[in-house]
């Protein structure tokens, strides 16, 4: 009895610990340079747009994500572009000053892993074809409401390892991580 309480209570203290030590705004500004060389791949690009450069703090930013077969061959991706560490796709916010915002919501989707034989559950991108989502957020949940300028990055990053895949070729988890090119927004009073 004495055994399985402390392996619940050391099962706590880690599970605590990655929500302590998870990612943080601070943690990606620093990694930025090392992964500059992993931003950009020659199969896959990653494009961003707002629907506005200029927003009030009662405004609605939306953003569009494409994710685009840029080589001359097919390439599979997992079909379900979700928002979180956990999923694919991941939103960073930095102020003028490059220091990283905080938003007031965590995105964290979890994507389960798909059945082995469910082909459904990835999409065939052909040469210059695209797969895409919306992200909608208030300016206030993203913490913006402060007037001033401030850049956006997405990172894509497939939740899935192509080892688990039976469909050739797959971008997987061990492939990197792919990031937009910087926008930068203006929020005003």
């Amino acid at each position: 009895m004495l055994s399985k309480f402390a392996a619940l209570i050391a099962l706590l203290v880690i599970g605590l610990g990655c929500v302590v030590t998870g990612p943080t705004s601070l943690d990606w500004q620093r990694n930025q340079e090392a992964k500059h060389l992993s931003r950009y791949s020659e199969v896959l690009e990653l494009s961003v747009s707002t629907d506005k450069t200029t927003y009030k703090p009662t405004d609605r930013l939306k953003l569009q994500v494409l994710l685009t077969n840029t080589s001359n061959g097919t390439v599979y991706v997992y079909a379900i572009l979700s928002w979180g560490y956990s999923a694919s796709l991941t939103l960073h916010i930095s102020d003028s000053s490059g220091k990283g915002v905080q938003m007031k919501r965590f995105d964290d989707s979890i994507t389960p892993p798909p059945p082995p034989d469910d082909k459904n559950a990835f999409v065939r991108l052909y040469p210059q074809h695209s797969l895409g989502t919306y992200y909608n957020s208030s300016i206030d949940e993203l913490n913006l409401s402060k007037p001033g300028e401030y850049t956006l990055l997405v990172e894509y990053h497939s939740p899935i390892s192509a080892t688990n895949v039976q469909l050739s070729p797959f971008w997987g988890r061990e492939n990197g991580v792919i990031g937009s090119k910087p926008i930068h927004i203006k929020v005003t009073d």
